[in-house]
């Protein structure tokens, strides 16, 4: 009857264990721009941002902050989105909001978030 209970509980804590590992991290780009938020908004998207291709395919989530950096587009990245010719990709997204935010900047205009 032991090696029995002893046999579920490690086979839960692999079962734990293989969801834990399984897990993908998110990975949200935040890119800064004088476009106007609104009309992104409602294009659902925001074109021309030089990203590298290994980040594109983790990408989770899209931040399309002012060039104050006090509002944001916050939203779900479109996997969908493409490649212009130049290779600039054009994020698209979707379940979008505007919302206030406190967000700094250096001289790039595109970074990853992990978390």
């Amino acid at each position: 009857m032991e090696t029995k209970i002893e046999n579920l509980l490690v086979a839960r804590s692999l079962k734990t264990h293989k969801r834990k590992s399984s897990a993908v991290p998110k990975l949200t780009i935040q890119v800064r721009t004088r476009d106007n938020l609104l009309e992104l908004l409602s294009k659902g998207e925001s074109p021309a941002w030089v990203i590298a291709a290994d980040k594109e395919r983790d990408l989770t989530n899209v931040q399309v902050v002012n060039w104050d950096g006090t509002q944001m587009i916050n939203a779900i990245f479109d996997p969908a989105s493409e490649r212009r010719e130049d290779g600039r990709l054009i994020l698209r997204f979707f379940d979008a909001s505007i919302i206030n935010c406190d967000v700094d900047f250096d001289q790039n205009p595109v970074k990853y978030v992990y978390g």
